[in-house]
């Protein structure tokens, strides 16, 4: 199943002609480059890039330009969680997205 969501999640960014890179990054960061993309589904690769299962409130219909550069999937989440005011928070094994 997993697998199944991971090729669902490139063939849509693929489609999106958006990218994410990790080219001259250290470990264990990751960067974004989007230019519009629906904030649910940065989370979900925020998600996918942890091992994590997405738990993400289908109602968030936002979008916009997503750039982080070499930072920590936790740190750019929280970041994206804030900039639009969403609840985030990782409990046993999912990555939970709600509106506040």
């Amino acid at each position: 199943m997993r697998i199944l969501k991971t090729a669902l999640v490139a063939a849509i960014l693929a489609f999106s002609g958006v990218n994410a890179r990790a080219d001259d990054c250290p470990d264990g960061t990751i960067t974004f480059n989007f230019d519009q993309v629906e904030v649910k589904m940065a989370f979900a690769i925020f998600a996918d890039h942890a091992g994590l299962t997405p738990n993400i409130d289908p109602s968030i219909a936002d979008k916009g330009r997503i750039v982080f550069r070499c930072m920590q999937w936790q740190t750019a989440a929280r970041e994206l969680a804030a900039r639009y005011k969403l609840n985030m928070r990782v409990e046993n094994r999912t990555l939970y997205v709600s509106k506040k």
